[in-house]
């Protein structure tokens, strides 16, 4: 489970490398819903980026949770 999070995280979240809507996994995601104006592709981009993010934090805090 813990390296299926991780392959999230480095393909949708931001690091120190870059922000988390420029990576594979947002773009993929916006080109899949073939959207045409680039704003909104964008914005679709940093939608896919967050929410996985926001995901990625909530399954954390419920892992310290149980494990504290």
């Amino acid at each position: 489970m813990a390296a299926g999070l991780d392959a999230l995280r480095r393909r949708f979240c931001d690091d120190q490398h870059s922000e988390g809507y420029v990576k594979i996994g947002p773009v993929k995601y916006a080109a899949f819903h073939a959207i045409g104006d680039e704003d909104a592709l964008i914005r679709s981009q940093r939608d896919a980026s967050g929410l996985v993010q926001t995901l990625l934090d909530q399954i954390d805090a419920k892992f310290k949770d149980q494990s504290a």
